[in-house]
């Protein structure tokens, strides 16, 4: 397994874990909101797929299960849950950093391959014309240095869905 699903495994895990704590919390809310009607708008769990939006409704949930933090916990959620989600909202921001620094990364590896590639093709040009310059008499030189000049393509296998 290549560094980078690990890293995308270890992230949908944090979110997942995260997201679990937030389907905790807002379960425990409506349970409260029996007694106290409405108290469950607070804790909406977040709608799409997002980064950012888990993010800010993570938040949103431990700084509204702050206030109510004794409820929560007679409603069977342990003592420290707000400082657990706290410490999965921290976890899963690394994470995204972690993806950000690894996707500037691989494009800059991916711009300095393509220029090194492109200086490569332009030595290559030069060459042609030195080589000519120098063997155009010899046929079979010629033909070595069109064999030897020739970059085959490496067909890249499709992944398997």
């Amino acid at each position: 397994m290549s560094r980078s699903v690990t890293r995308l495994t270890r992230r949908r895990a944090r979110g997942g874990r995260l997201f679990g704590m937030l389907v905790a919390i807002r379960r425990t809310a409506c349970a409260i909101a029996i007694d106290r009607v409405g108290y469950e708008k607070r804790f909406e769990l977040p709608r799409g797929n997002s980064d950012p939006t888990l993010l800010t409704s993570s938040r949103a949930f431990a700084r509204h299960a702050q206030e109510r933090v004794e409820e929560f916990i007679a409603y069977g959620l342990s003592s420290g849950f707000v400082e657990d989600l706290a410490g999965a909202i921290d976890a899963f921001e690394q994470a995204i950093r972690a993806r950000t620094a690894s996707r500037a990364g691989r494009k800059s590896s991916n711009h300095g391959i393509k220029t090194t590639i492109d200086d490569g093709c332009r030595a290559v040009r030069r060459l042609d014309a030195v080589v000519f310059n120098v063997l155009g008499h010899d046929p079979r030189a010629v033909a070595r240095w069109a064999r030897a000049r020739r970059v085959a393509k490496i067909a890249r296998r499709r992944p398997q869905p």
